[in-house]
This record gives C-alpha cells, structure tokens and sequence, in this order.
C-alpha cells in the first residue's frame, strides 16, 4: 500500500491522543505559548518535538545543540531525554524567549543540563567552534531565521560528530517551496537548503512530511573503514566470533544559540478548520 494520506484536523487529533505522552508542564507551556502573538504559528508541534527527544533517546546523545529556542519546548522535551550528566545549549537573539520557559525547565527538573546563549547565532557557533573544535555535539536541531539555514547547517555538520544527528525544521515551509510564485527570500534560501541538502555526500538525509517539514541528517562516519576479521575454525572445529571494528572520531560537547527570526505568516497566520495546529493541509 503506497501514497499519501490526507492529514486532516480529525486524523492528527487521532495520532496525538494514541501517541502524544503528554504531562502537565508541557501543556502549561504550549497553552503559555499559544497566547502569545504568533505563539501557535512558531511553536513546535508536540508530536515534533516528541520525535526530537526520541532521536536524542535512541542515538544516546549527551551533548545537544539546539539553535533557536523560542519558548523552550522542544529544548524541554530533549532535555528530559539526555541523560542526568547530558548538557543542551540552545541558542536565541532574544533574552525574553528563554525567561519564558526557565520556570518550565525548573519545573521539570532539566534546569541545570539547559545553558542558553543569547546572540547572533551565526557569531555564537563560532565561538562554540573555536572553543570546541569540530565533532563536538552528539545532535543539533535548527529552528531558527530561514534566511540563515544554509550556513547553520554548515556549522551544524561541522560541529556534530560523525555518527551524529541533525534535524531541520520548517523544510516545507508551508507548501511555499513548490509554489513558483514565493520568491522571497526565506522560502528561496528553503529551497537552496534542500537542494544542498539532496548534493551533500557528507551525509544521508531524509525530508519527513511531518508538520511544517523535518529533515533529518546523518553524518556520515567519513574515512571510517569497516574491517571483519574472517571466520577461522580453530582446532575444536568451533567457528570464532568475527570482530567488527571501526575507524572514526568520537565526541562530546556543549551548545549554542540563534536569531529566532518569525514564521512566515506569523502575524496572519493561516487557519485551518478554525485551528492553527494543523500545517499539512493547506488553508481554505
């Protein structure tokens, strides 16, 4: 069975009440971030940042980078999945996003891995680059200003591990990166990202039609030479186990900070079926 399904408003409500593990914090902090101007539009979707904190989980990260914070809601939900000595620097321009969700955080007890960076994003990753060097962070996710997502994806793979995770939000863009007429510069730089993204040999990737788009990247373990010892029965006529061995670099790091630019739309965001959580369908 192939194709697409239609997502529509009944059928993501579905999926959020068999797969969302929601608690308390999380939706005091959505609800806190829904009443914010344009708070619904550039809030990540729950099931999103659930995916996010899984990656973390299942790659075992320790050392997280997350640029653009926002309200703190995915920097929340990968904290909680780090563990107890794990460290998630996230990166914002705007002191006021990270006083919002401080009393999340402290709230969930995830306070003490969170270290926030406020500034130039672009300025911050090379200041982590200088005082880290390069393969320092287990995983990145961006979601910060459009304009600037080719170079933060350079910085990101700079800065993670071989082996190691990004994930880029907002690679769909609200369908605008099909539409001939959107040439402004946030959706053209969307579609060099991808284009960059499809060309780059350095990583395997794959564009998830998941929200407003999620891509994920691979790092590729580059120079690592897979190596299997042959199988040689010895005198019993037993065969030995064969021993897998790889070359490759191997780190630990800390994280940063990004100018959080708006969501397109942000003022005027576009409502579906009277909601504003549904991106998959278009408005009408």
């Amino acid at each position: 069975m192939g194709g697409q399904i239609d997502v529509t408003d009944e059928l993501l409500d579905y999926v959020r009440r068999v797969s969302l593990r929601d608690d308390a914090i999380l939706s005091d902090l959505r609800a806190a971030t829904a009443a914010l101007p344009a708070g619904r539009v550039m809030q990540v979707m729950p099931e999103e940042a659930q995916l996010l904190a899984l990656l973390v989980s299942v790659t075992n990260a320790n050392r997280v980078l997350e640029i653009g914070t926002f309200t703190g809601y995915s920097t929340l939900c990968m904290a909680r999945a780090l563990p107890a000595d794990g460290r998630l620097v996230t990166c914002d321009i705007s002191e006021k996003w990270p006083a919002i969700a401080s009393p999340y955080w402290e709230r969930a007890g995830v306070a003490d891995r969170i270290h926030v960076r406020i500034g130039d994003a672009g300025e911050t990753l090379a200041e982590l680059l200088a005082a880290q060097g390069p393969d320092s962070f287990d995983f990145v996710f961006i979601d910060a200003d459009k304009a600037n997502y080719r170079r933060y994806y350079e910085d990101a793979v700079t800065l993670v591990k071989p082996g190691g995770l990004v994930a880029i939000d907002n690679t769909l863009f609200l369908g605008r990166v099909i539409d001939p007429t959107a040439q402004d510069p946030d959706t053209t730089a969307i579609r060099e990202l991808n284009a960059t993204l499809h060309d780059d040999d350095r990583v395997e990737m794959c564009l998830l039609v998941m929200a407003d788009g999620i891509t994920l990247i691979h790092k590729k373990l580059s120079g690592a030479a897979l190596s299997i010892t042959p199988v040689i029965p010895p005198a019993s006529g037993r065969a030995q186990p064969r021993t897998l061995d790889r070359e490759g670099a191997e780190a630990c790091a800390h994280r940063e900070s990004t100018d959080c630019g708006p969501h397109p739309e942000a003022q005027n965001p576009p409502r579906i079926g009277g909601r504003l959580e549904n991106p998959y369908r278009p408005p009408g």
